[in-house]
Formats: C-alpha cells, sequence, structure tokens
C-alpha cells in the first residue's frame, strides 16, 4: 500500500518544480523583452499549465471567470501569444476552425 501512495506524494512535488520552471522562463522572457510582469499574466500562465490536454481560449476564459479571476479576453490573447513567443505553448489550426491550444 506504501507503493501505491508514493507516485502520489511525489507528484505535486514534481508539478511544482515544473511550474516553478515554467514561471522562471516567463519572466526570464518577459524581462529580456521589455514586457511587464503583470499578476493577470502570471495567474493565465499557472491556469494553463494546471490544465490537462488541449484547450480554446474561450473556454480558459469562461473557466478563469469562474474562478475569479478578472481577466480580459484581449489580456488572454495577449498573454497567449507571449507564451507562444516563448515556447511555453503551442498553437494548432486546422483549416478555418478555431484555434486550440496546449501548453509544451
Amino acid at each position: 500500500m506504501a507503493k501505491a501512495e508514493q507516485p502520489q506524494s511525489i507528484k505535486p512535488q514534481a508539478n511544482d518544480l515544473v511550474n516553478e520552471q515554467v514561471r522562471k522562463l516567463f519572466e526570464a522572457y518577459l524581462e529580456q523583452n521589455s514586457h511587464r510582469k503583470t499578476p493577470e499574466r502570471f495567474a493565465i500562465l499557472a491556469e494553463i499549465y494546471a490544465y490537462a490536454g488541449h484547450f480554446y481560449i474561450d473556454a480558459l476564459l469562461a473557466h478563469m471567470t469562474a474562478q475569479g479571476h478578472s481577466v480580459s479576453r484581449a489580456t488572454l490573447y495577449n498573454t497567449v501569444d507571449l507564451l507562444i513567443d516563448c515556447n511555453l505553448v503551442r498553437k494548432h489550426q486546422f483549416g478555418d476552425k478555431v484555434a486550440q491550444y496546449e501548453k509544451c
């Protein structure tokens, strides 16, 4: 039974480490490119990296609004564009369908 509990206790620490590394990469990117480091940008980053799989911008906006975050659609799109530029998010668009995104 101890073996079954071990991966569960290791997983949050591993996720915390990944999230901290991702945050540092994003901070460095923002500094190098003279962008502001705002709480909204880091909240968006955290929500994306907490989500498993692909996501749509509108679904992410609805989720963040439901969680009590005050983020505009423009801020969300602009931040996702920054995350794409620094290779933390990947965009998928097939034909004329709505774009899907995923963390890298």
